[in-house]
C-alpha cells in the first residue's frame, strides 16, 4: 500500500527487448581484459556454449525521458504513466522456517547490507532510469520454533553478520572486498559512479553503412556492452566498465572454487612447513641423542660397555661373540678377529673387558655348569663348545665333557666318534659295523645313535632335498634304536 503514489505524465518511447540471438552479449566469450574477443565467437552451436551471466542497468541519478518516436514507429511504441519520485510503498513478508544465515541472506538481498544509497530497479524503461527503488526493513515480529517471541533487532543482526560471516568463509575472508560484490553495488550507486551523461545505449544506426554500432562491435570481434561508454574518467566509472566484462558477469562460483583453491594450497603449505619443521626438529633431537649416548658410552669404562653390549643377546649371538672373539683361531689372527663397538682406543683392554662381561653372564654360566642342555639349545658339537667355554674362562670353571667309553670299539673309527662325527658316510659306515655288537659300552652306543638321530634330523627339515636319503636312513634309524636299547 502506499498514501503519496500519484502518477505522473505519459511517456511514449519505444522499448527494446532483449535479442538472444545477438551471441557476442548472451554467450559467454573468452576476452581479454579491455573486452577483446580470443580466437573466434562462441555460438549457441559450441557444445561448450555457456549464457555470459545477469544483465543490470546502471543506476542512474534520475530517470530521463527516452526519445520521442516518430510516426514510423507508432506500431511499437509503448505508452506508459510512471509514479511520481518519492512515492513510498509498504508490504509486509512473512517467511517461515529460515536458518539465522538465510534470513541474513533474503535481508541483504533487500537492501545490500544497508547500503542506503543503492536501489533495485522494477518494472520497464529500467535502461532510462525508471523504477529505481529503495528497500529498508523498518520493524517485525519473529517467533522461534517452539512460539517464543524473539528480539526483532537482535534477531535482523544476528542474521546479517550469520550471513555476511558465512559468504566471507566461503571466499575466504574475501567475499564484500570481491569484485562482483563491489561492481554490483556500484552500478546499483547513482551518480558517484558513473554519471548520467556518460552512459548512452548503443545504436543500432541509421541504414547508413557503418552506423549499427551492434555490428560494427561484432565486426572487430570485441565484447559488445549494453551500453557504450564511459571511456575514461573516475577508477569507480572505470569499475562499471569492467562490471560488464566477461569475467564479472556475477559469477561468484568460480571466485569461491578459486579461492577455496587458494585457501587449500595455503593450509597445505603450511602443512608441509609445518612438517618440516617437524621433521627438522626431530632429526636435531635425534642428532642430540645419539650425541650425549656417544658421550656416555665414551664416559663409561670398558667393562661397564662391553656388559651393555652383551646384556640383551640371544644364545646364538652369544655364541657367535665367543666363536668370533675366542675361538677359531682368535689367538693367531690377533685383536683384528674381535668384534668391538668401535669406542675402544685400546683394543687389548677392550677384549678383556668383552672377556669379564661374558663369563659373568648369567647365560654363559649355565652353559659352563651344564654343556650337554647348551649343546641341545645351541645344535652344536660338545668338544666345540668346550673347547671355546675353555678359551673364554678358566678350566675350573667348565664342567668336564662326558667321556665317551671307547673300549672295545675298533682304533680306526673310535677316535673318529670322539671327535664328533662330521662325514655322513663314515657315520653310515661306523653304525652299520656296531651294529648288533653287544660289546659296545652304553655311552658309545648313545652317542653313535645321537649322531645318527642329529643327521636325520637335519634331514627332515629339508625334507625335499634329501628325500632319496631319507628313506634309507629313517629305517636305519629304527634299527639302531633298536640295537642301543639293548
Amino acid at each position: 500500500t502506499s498514501q503519496d503514489a500519484r502518477e505522473g505524465a505519459e511517456v511514449r518511447a519505444v522499448l527494446g527487448s532483449p535479442k538472444p540471438s545477438y551471441y557476442p552479449t548472451y554467450i559467454r566469450q573468452k576476452t581479454t581484459h579491455s573486452g577483446q574477443v580470443q580466437g573466434d565467437y562462441k555460438t549457441y552451436m559450441d557444445d561448450k556454449a555457456e549464457l555470459a551471466g545477469w544483465k543490470r542497468y546502471p543506476r542512474r541519478e534520475q530517470a530521463q525521458r527516452p526519445p520521442q518516436p516518430n510516426r514510423d514507429q507508432e506500431r511499437v511504441t509503448t505508452r506508459f504513466r510512471p509514479l511520481n519520485a518519492g512515492a513510498t510503498f509498504t508490504t509486509r513478508l512473512f517467511v517461515h522456517n529460515l536458518r539465522p544465515v538465510e534470513l541474513g541472506a533474503l535481508l541483504w538481498a533487500l537492501d545490500f547490507g544497508e547500503e542506503t544509497e543503492c536501489h533495485h530497479q522494477l518494472g520497464m524503461a529500467r535502461a532510462f532510469g525508471y523504477g529505481s527503488v529503495s528497500i529498508k526493513t523498518t520493524e517485525g515480529a519473529l517467533t522461534d520454533v517452539l512460539g517464543q517471541a524473539l528480539g526483532f533487532d537482535d534477531v535482523v543482526r544476528e542474521a546479517r553478520e550469520a550471513f555476511t560471516s558465512y559468504m566471507e568463509d566461503r571466499l575466504c575472508g574475501e567475499w564484500a572486498s570481491s569484485a562482483q560484490i563491489q561492481d554490483l553495488l556500484a552500478m546499483a550507486r547513482p551518480g558517484g559512479s558513473h554519471a548520467d551523461d556518460d552512459l548512452r545505449h548503443m545504436s543500432i544506426g541509421n541504414g547508413q553503412r557503418g552506423s549499427n554500432e551492434f555490428q560494427r562491435a561484432k565486426n572487430d570481434n570485441h565484447q559488445s556492452y549494453a551500453l557504450m561508454g564511459p571511456r575514461e574518467g573516475t577508477p569507480d566509472q572505470a569499475r562499471v566498465t569492467r562490471a560488464l566484462l566477461d569475467e564479472r558477469k556475477g559469477r561468484m562460483q568460480p571466485c569461491v572454487d578459486a579461492k577455496r583453491q587458494e585457501h587449500e594450497a595455503t593450509l597445505q603449505a603450511a602443512e608441509d612447513e609445518a612438517r618440516r619443521q617437524q621433521e627438522a626438529a626431530e632429526a636435531e633431537r635425534l642428532r642430540v641423542e645419539a650425541e650425549a649416548e656417544r658421550t656416555r658410552k665414551l664416559a663409561l669404562s670398558p667393562l661397564e660397555r662391553q656388559q651393555e653390549r652383551v646384556v640383551g643377546m640371544d644364545d646364538h649371538a652369544l655364541y657367535e661373540l665367543i666363536r668370533l672373539a675366542f675361538g677359531d683361531g682368535a689367538d693367531a689372527q690377533g685383536d683384528d678377529a674381535v668384534v668391538l663397538d668401535g669406542l675402544a682406543t685400546d683394543p687389548h683392554a677392550e677384549r678383556e673387558a668383552l672377556r669379564a662381561a661374558l663369563v659373568a653372564h648369567e647365560r654363559v654360566q649355565e652353559w659352563a655348569s651344564d654343556p650337554v642342555s647348551a649343546c641341545d639349545a645351541l645344535k652344536i658339537g660338545e668338544k666345540k663348545l668346550h673347547e671355546r667355554l675353555r678359551a673364554l674362562m678358566p678350566p675350573a670353571q667348565v664342567e668336564d665333557a662326558p667321556v665317551v667309553d671307547v673300549s672295545g670299539l675298533p682304533d680306526d673309527f673310535a677316535q673318529w666318534l670322539l671327535q664328533g662325527a662330521e662325514d655322513q658316510g663314515k657315520l653310515r659306515e661306523i653304525a652299520g659295523r656296531a651294529q648288533g655288537a653287544d660289546d659296545w659300552p652304553a655311552q658309545a652306543r648313545d652317542r653313535l645313535l645321537a649322531e645318527v638321530e642329529a643327521v636325520v634330523s637335519e634331514m627332515q627339515k629339508q625334507r625335499k632335498k634329501y628325500k632319496k636319503k631319507l628313506k634309507s636312513w629313517e629305517p636305519f634309524l629304527a634299527k639302531l634304536k633298536v640295537w642301543a636299547s639293548v
